[in-house]
């Protein structure tokens, strides 16, 4: 019975919104990113290594700065669409050298995720702000205990601009991946017309 109640919620939710729209949309994009990861952040993870014990930590980056994403979008009234995309924002190497013991320690942190962003059109142009799902978990794993790093499970909120050619968008972002750190993201995307 839950499951013929669902059936029929989603059919009426759907239908709505074909309804109540112009177009329905798919759109798959590719870019590059590129990460600005305060001191605070690589700070926060070197007190973490000496508060479990280590006698000094330094910690840096590298970064792979590819970006993809294959989502769908739809219209809706005030010259609005909504957009939801599974998103990669690329990926974050953290790079841990301690002392007192002398160990070499790294964990890797992919931005990627489920996104939802509201568009406003404006012409040509678009303005978009967004929140994606992050689902990692990631520690540092240690021969004194683990830490873990400031980018974990939780949401991330996203703000940026985009321009459309027929059938392309040239989009900007940036992704607050914490408050100290972020993300500027620049792709371009395809777009096909369902309906």
């Amino acid at each position: 019975m839950k499951l013929k109640s669902l059936s029929i919620i989603l059919f009426f939710l759907f239908y709505s919104i074909t309804a109540n729209s112009e177009n329905i949309y798919i759109f798959s994009g590719i870019g590059i990113s590129n990460f600005d990861i305060n001191s605070k952040d690589l700070n926060e993870i070197n007190n973490k290594l000496t508060n479990i014990g280590f006698g000094t930590a330094t910690t840096s980056t590298k970064t792979d700065n590819l970006n993809y994403k294959i989502g769908f979008g739809f219209k809706v009234p005030l010259n609005l669409h909504i957009e939801s995309s599974f998103v990669n924002y690329g990926k974050i190497k953290f790079l841990s050298n301690t002392t007192n013991p002398t160990e070499t320690l790294n964990a890797d942190v992919e931005i990627k995720g489920f996104s939802l962003d509201l568009l406003k059109k404006l012409g040509s142009f678009d303005f978009t702000a967004g929140l994606i799902a992050v689902n990692d978990d990631i520690k540092i794993s240690s021969s004194k205990g683990n830490v873990d790093v400031p980018i974990d499970n939780f949401i991330i909120p996203q703000v940026g601009a985009n321009f459309n050619s027929k059938n392309f968008r040239f989009e900007i972002k940036r992704i607050f991946i914490t408050p100290n750190s972020h993300i500027n993201s620049f792709m371009i995307s395809y777009m096909y017309n369902i309906l």
